[in-house]
């Protein structure tokens, strides 16, 4: 295996790892000793590939959230309609395989409120995340509401998600997908400019 190979092996170690330590063990609980050893790597090559605990939780979810962005652009572009590509929205986060995200994605807006420096992470990301949605309705007209509901459109993905993994089966797509419908084409709904 060439160095650059090596490396880039380690990064995906190092991601799979803290992504599977900080979902079952919570960022405070995950040591960088026990990701790097779960890894297979040592703590100075954690260390080599990102500065911080920190760098490396928004490494991981950014990971998923980028891997994620690409699928629903697909599907997006697939849907023959307002219903299906909600669906696909509903479908990325609610997915089985999305329970360890979700559990991480909880943990970064718990970790993020008690640390200053995270939570202008967390919102720079969530600020993009907002622009992504509110682009939405240059493509669809039937999202028109996209834009000023954008928040809101991602804390209720999210708060259907939880509520869906505390309760499996307790939010149908179709009543994920209902909501989402009166956020994303209702333009009169509109909040605080992120």
């Amino acid at each position: 295996m060439r160095q650059q190979e090596r490396k880039i092996d380690t990064r995906a170690r190092l991601l799979t790892a803290a992504a599977d330590l900080f979902a079952e063990h919570g960022i405070a609980g995950a040591s960088v000793d026990a990701i790097a050893q779960r890894a297979g790597r040592t703590v100075g090559a954690l260390y080599g590939h990102f500065a911080s605990k920190d760098e490396l939780l928004f490494a991981v979810v950014d990971e998923w959230l980028a891997d994620t962005a690409t699928v629903v652009a697909a599907e997006l572009e697939l849907a023959d309609d307002a219903e299906g590509r909600l669906a696909s929205l509903w479908q990325a986060v609610s997915q089985p395989s999305s329970a360890r995200w979700l559990a991480l994605e909880h943990e970064v807006w718990s970790h993020a409120i008690r640390h200053p420096l995270a939570l202008d992470r967390l919102r720079a990301r969530y600020v993009e995340t907002w622009q992504g949605i509110a682009q939405l309705a240059d493509r669809w007209p039937e999202f028109s509401g996209a834009g000023a509901n954008a928040p809101a459109v991602v804390g209720v993905l999210l708060g259907l998600a939880m509520m869906n993994q505390v309760s499996p089966g307790s939010i149908t797509q179709e009543m994920a997908v209902r909501t989402l419908h009166l956020l994303i084409s209702s333009p009169d709904i509109q909040g605080a400019t992120p």
